[in-house]
């Protein structure tokens, strides 16, 4: 399953030279790797990526487990505890589709459906095997981020302790075999002493997909996780794409110059007092109201388009599920301003809008992204030292005395980025047919191979 060291020689001889001419594409044979000269992609980690890469696609055998860890849960959370809760879980995970425009569909997904949709994805994927014997990852389907949202009589750590007496049953885990599951919410939040799913010793033998890692180590440390292995995943966004076989790389979405708004900010009230600063630079504020009922608006009062407006997104109103997107698709700046935790489903949504994500740097704060060991974020986003908006600067001016061409590259390499960090839509007929390009899920499989072969 790995590759020799003459054949590693012969594969980097082969990329040094096809480095020369701008574009690497080193195809392991169904397993590639794509280095784009000054783009997006980390050179620096050239030799890393293809040394360390299984010569096929990696085989994830599913976990068949009791209804009680699983669907069970997700009847409980869509059926019992909606409308309390808006966890809007159909259709593979990712909601009701709301409208979609060619490939892009837009759909009702809530930002903690990762365990769902991450479980769907791989039932209906090119990676699963029906054979725990060909396996080279076992997959563990248990919803239990989303258990928190259930009124059960069992306490998440006797569901949790139930669920390894399950996988001990069999003997993968206890010879080594690597396992993945996936956490619904923020990491912090899942080990803490009021849920303390991470609490079991048990969990330090599997890997977790999850939507955040918690920045501060000695946090980490404290709640007993510095040896808890995360995989960094995107945010569930509103946002899926189609044809995932023949789609083009870039995604489509409006140019710079059918962007009319300079910067946009969705978001709710939060006691966050840096996002209130954000809040308070925006000129514009709006509820329920469309970019286009905006136009109209201003068309009749002889007014100009503001330079900044902030949609305010109430939790589980809604309203504005059917308009964020459209408001993103025409600003060219999408603010990202931590709430209760440094990331935001947001960020996401604006990828896939083409809007520019502008993100706050905090001294104390080392946030980590999705795939950044090979995805270099610099290149799609704009940061900004959160000491800047304490001395109250305005984000405007900031915004504006960026080059044209810089914010054009930057638009650009955004629409080469967005689909790996979005879930492709499931289609009938493709889950065994390799796609045009990445999408998250791909993107997951190779931070898994790069961590077990590392």
């Amino acid at each position: 399953m790995f590759i020799s060291r003459r054949a590693k020689k012969r594969l980097l001889l082969v990329a040094l030279v096809a480095l020369i001419g701008g574009v690497l594409y080193v195809n392991l044979e169904e397993v590639e790797i794509t280095v784009l000269k000054g783009d997006i992609f980390k050179i620096s980690n050239l030799k890393e990526d293809i040394v360390a890469t299984w010569t096929r696609i990696p085989k994830v055998y599913i976990y068949s487990l009791p209804p009680k860890f699983n669907r069970d849960i997700l009847n409980c959370v869509q059926n019992e505890m909606y409308p309390t809760y808006c966890l809007h879980l159909q259709n593979g995970g990712i909601g009701k589709l709301l409208y979609r425009e060619g490939e892009m569909g837009v759909f009702h997904t809530n930002q903690f459906s990762l365990e769902v949709i991450l479980h769907n994805q791989l039932l209906q994927s090119r990676y699963r095997t029906m054979s725990p014997e060909e396996a080279d990852i076992f997959y563990i389907p248990a919803y239990m981020g989303i258990l928190r949202y259930c009124k059960t009589p069992e306490t998440v750590t006797q569901l949790q302790e139930e669920l390894f007496k399950v996988i001990h049953s069999m003997p993968y885990l206890r010879q080594g075999k690597p396992h993945l599951s996936a956490l619904a919410k923020i990491e912090r939040e899942q080990a803490a002493h009021d849920y303390p799913l991470l609490q079991n010793p048990n969990c330090r033998n599997v890997t977790y997909v999850a939507i955040e890692k918690d920045f501060n180590q000695k946090y980490r440390k404290f709640l007993g996780l510095e040896n808890q292995r995360i995989i960094v995943a995107p945010y569930p966004s509103y946002v899926h794409l189609y044809n995932a076989k023949s789609a083009p790389r870039e995604i489509s979405s409006p140019g710079l110059g059918k962007r009319e708004l300079l910067m946009f900010i969705a978001a709710g009230v939060k006691s966050n007092q840096f996002r209130q600063r954000v809040l308070d630079q925006m000129s514009h504020r709006v509820t329920d109201v469309s970019f286009d009922q905006i136009v109209d608006v201003l068309k009749q009062q002889k007014q100009e388009m503001p330079i900044g407006v902030y949609l305010n997104t109430v939790e589980c109103h809604t309203g504005h599920a059917n308009i964020t997107i459209g408001w993103m698709q025409k600003s060219v700046f999408c603010l990202q301003p931590p709430g209760d935790s440094p990331t935001r489903k947001s960020f996401y949504d604006s990828i896939q809008s083409g809007c520019i994500p502008v993100i706050f740097r905090f001294a104390d704060q080392n946030v980590e992204y999705p795939f950044q060991r090979v995805l270099n974020y610099t290149d799609f986003t704009v940061a900004i030292d959160s000491a800047r908006i304490e001395r109250q600067e305005k984000i405007q001016d900031i915004l504006i005395a960026i080059p044209k061409e810089e914010v054009k590259r930057l638009h650009q390499n955004v629409l080469k980025v967005a689909r790996m960090l979005q879930y492709n839509v499931i289609e009938s007929g493709t889950s065994d047919q390799p796609r045009s390009y990445k999408d998250a899920l791909d993107m997951i499989m190779e931070e898994v191979q790069h961590m077990f072969n590392s």
